[in-house]
């Protein structure tokens, strides 16, 4: 993550996602630019733009991106801003699609302030639309400060089992050293899947409870061997959890609550990736209801060859962790 690309519409509230952001780029020593939109509402289209108002408002933009920038620890590496005129999330695309983008951190909301629904119109397109790597931070009823610095003491991690799962191991390694957090990684258990209509009779029950057993077997294995060799590489707190239920986001959910989760870190698809999707329906789904940050790492994208129907992606077969995340 060399280039990360901060949105911001003006607001206090878009601002709280800047620590987020400030601490990816320490960990990477990225360049950071803060991007506004000088945005054209519905009225604009259809009648003339004053011009002296829209001068006003783009001066006070700059000195908004100049206090905000002025702000920024010394220590930060390059930094720029830039006002684009249009459509918020048609020239956020635009500009991401034109410039070397690798990570887009938005705020859930901004200037329009919190509604019942979980994502504004704007952070929804950019998040479900886009290719790039997204960091995605809740608004909060709290006064933004710059001057406090983040600080995240638990990192979660959830693993399917799969290598874009764990293709983000070697970035929330990066960011936990930034930080000295603790990273706890996740699997749910899957169930067994046994298709039935009466009731279990005594042998389905048996074979039941051994695809059970057996999933657990195999899932305590993988992630004490992933455990083990993240340990090996840092002397931060490497910790693991089953979870041996179903809905899996649900239950990721449930931890990020009852552990006191700062961050999650996780890839947009898993071992039920699906050729030409942004992302997998989990992804989606914990997006949409999470209370922490998430940031959704697109790094490695399945392609569409390696994904028709019936073929397996060869680096399932060629290699597991730690071979392919580092």
């Amino acid at each position: 993550m060399r280039d990360i690309l901060i949105c911001l519409d003006g607001s206090a509230i878009s601002k709280q996602a800047i620590p987020y952001a400030l601490a990816i780029a320490h960990a990477f020593k990225a360049n950071i630019t803060l991007l506004h939109v000088l945005e054209y509402s519905d009225n604009n289209i259809k009648t003339p733009v004053d011009p002296f108002l829209w001068a006003l408002q783009k001066q006070e933009i700059e000195i908004y991106l100049d206090d905000i920038m002025s702000n920024f620890p010394a220590n930060t590496n390059i930094v720029t801003s830039h006002i684009v005129e249009g459509k918020a999330a048609e020239e956020i695309s635009h500009w991401i699609k034109k410039h070397p983008v690798d990570l887009v951190v938005l705020c859930s909301h901004g200037a329009n302030g919190y509604s019942q629904w979980p994502l504004a119109s704007n952070s929804q397109k950019l998040l479900f639309g886009s290719k790039v790597s997204t960091l995605l931070v809740p608004a909060k009823e709290h006064q933004y400060h710059q001057e406090q610095p983040l600080h995240c003491k638990k990192i979660l991690v959830p693993l399917d089992g799969s290598v874009w799962a764990e293709s983000v191991l070697p970035v929330a390694l990066s960011i936990a050293k930034e930080q000295q957090a603790e990273i706890l990684l996740a699997h749910v258990i899957p169930e067994s899947g046994l298709t039935h209509i009466m009731p279990f009779n005594n042998d389905e029950i048996a074979l039941e409870n051994s695809i059970q057993r057996h999933n657990e077997k195999v899932a305590a294995n993988y992630l004490e061997q992933v455990r083990k060799q993240l340990s090996s590489l840092t002397t931060l707190d490497i910790s693991s959890i089953l979870i041996p239920k179903h809905g899996v986001c649900d239950e990721l959910l449930q931890v990020v609550a009852q552990d006191d989760i700062d961050m999650v870190i996780m890839n947009a698809h898993g071992r039920s990736a699906r050729a030409g999707r942004y992302h997998g329906n989990i992804a989606m789904d914990f997006l949409a209801n999470t209370k922490v940050p998430v940031l959704l790492v697109r790094g490695i994208t399945p392609q569409d060859d390696l994904l028709r129907p019936g073929n397996t992606y060869q680096s399932e077969l060629e290699g597991r962790y730690p071979q392919r995340a580092y």
